[in-house]
């Protein structure tokens, strides 16, 4: 072989070996395009909002009808407005079972969820009437806040088919602006 010839055979392996390290980093970008697109978005802080006031919606049955009835209550310095609504709803809503606590409340994007403690399903004892009205409850005090879509119910860290038999609450509930 000629000098020519060993520096053209020379060149074309350079060649190669620039076409698949090219091919390689393009493979390894599209896998880390591929990955970012199917991972879940950072969440957003657990309130991005002021909330000096919040609304809880409170059932209320009078001579027979179920009404709704709003209840603004201020939000201490520093108290988590999330929590404080649904501990209060708790407190003044008679369609909880007796015992239920507010375990936590987190936000992650437009999702907020509710972790009660298990007297909300062992203690329940109303009929497909009370469950509507806890969960219409429920789900018009999360429509208080603008951040909020949908709220996910959860008992002791876990999602529930339905706390009374009778209205799934697996997946997140959409929430009611009345």
């Amino acid at each position: 072989m000629s000098k020519p010839e060993l520096n053209n055979d020379a060149a074309r392996r350079v060649q190669s070996l620039l076409a698949w390290l090219f091919i390689g980093i393009m493979a390894i970008a599209i896998g880390v395009l591929i990955w970012a697109r199917l991972s879940p978005s950072q969440s957003l802080p657990t309130e991005t909002e002021d909330h000096s006031e919040v609304t809880i919606v409170v059932p209320d049955v009078q001579k027979g009808e179920l009404t709704y009835r709003s209840e603004r209550i201020p939000v201490p310095e520093g108290q988590s407005a999330y929590t404080l609504a649904f501990e209060e709803l708790i407190k003044k809503s008679r369609e909880f079972p007796s015992g239920t606590t507010l375990l936590s409340a987190k936000r992650e994007n437009d999702l907020l969820t509710l972790n009660f403690s298990e007297q909300l399903v062992s203690n329940f004892e109303g009929g497909s009437d009370t469950e509507a009205a806890l969960i219409n409850a429920i789900t018009r005090t999360a429509g208080g806040f603008s951040e909020i879509q949908r709220v996910q119910i959860l008992v002791e860290g876990e999602a529930v088919e339905t706390i009374g038999e009778h209205i799934e609450t697996m997946s997140p509930l959409p929430v009611s602006r009345d």
